[in-house]
């Protein structure tokens, strides 16, 4: 194996927050223009869909202003570790939190665009896409889809390994990175020894 960490300013946890700071600062009016366009210029012909486009916009509005300022996420693949940088860290939430919310509003775009095409196929195709007993399941179907989103990360924040299990598993999987970074604060690991990432 080749090792390749060289410790340059490009590699370093201030080039990486200055880099998502300057995203933030461009997505952020590009985010709440986005989000006025959809509520105040949206035609009447397209308020249907309105709601779900709506909500597809602060979806991805809100992922991205988590990672790029809330939490500022390094992240050591292929094992699902790293330590947060961001101000929620700054704040005191502890680390297993923020990996949970990162990741779940990172599923949550998956309903969203889910919901925003079942909209579009809803009032374009079916005949009975007004009635109460459609709109009905369309509102079951939608909650259950954000609720096992909610849920489904979960099992993996609440089995996290110990501390000498974590270095452990760092090492042999990592051996090229500086053993250093372990002891950076907010340093976690989520699920076990068997929930890996697979990167070649």
């Amino acid at each position: 194996m080749t090792c390749t960490y060289r410790n340059s300013y490009l590699e370093s946890d201030q080039f990486f927050t200055l880099i998502l700071h300057i995203l933030s600062v461009i997505q952020f009016p590009l985010h709440v223009y986005g989000a006025y366009v959809i509520i105040r210029k949206t035609p009447i012909v397209m308020k249907n869909v309105k709601l779900p486009m709506l909500i597809l916009q602060l979806v991805c509005a809100s992922f991205d202003l988590i990672v790029t300022i809330g939490i500022i996420p390094v992240v050591q693949f292929p094992i699902l570790a790293g330590y947060p940088l961001g101000f929620l860290y700054t704040f005191g939430v502890p680390p297993y939190v923020q990996s949970y919310v990162a990741v779940t509003f990172l599923l949550m775009l998956g309903p969203s665009v889910a919901m925003f095409f079942e909209s579009r196929y809803n009032f374009l195709v079916r005949k009975d896409s007004e009635t109460k007993s459609r709109k009905t399941k369309r509102a079951i179907h939608h909650f259950a889809n954000y609720l096992h989103v909610a849920l489904a990360f979960a099992p993996i924040v609440f089995d996290m390994p110990s501390s000498s299990e974590t270095r452990r598993i760092f090492l042999e999987k990592l051996p090229c990175i500086p053993t250093e970074i372990l002891e950076r604060p907010g340093y976690t690991m989520l699920g076990n020894h068997s929930i890996f990432m697979p990167v070649r």
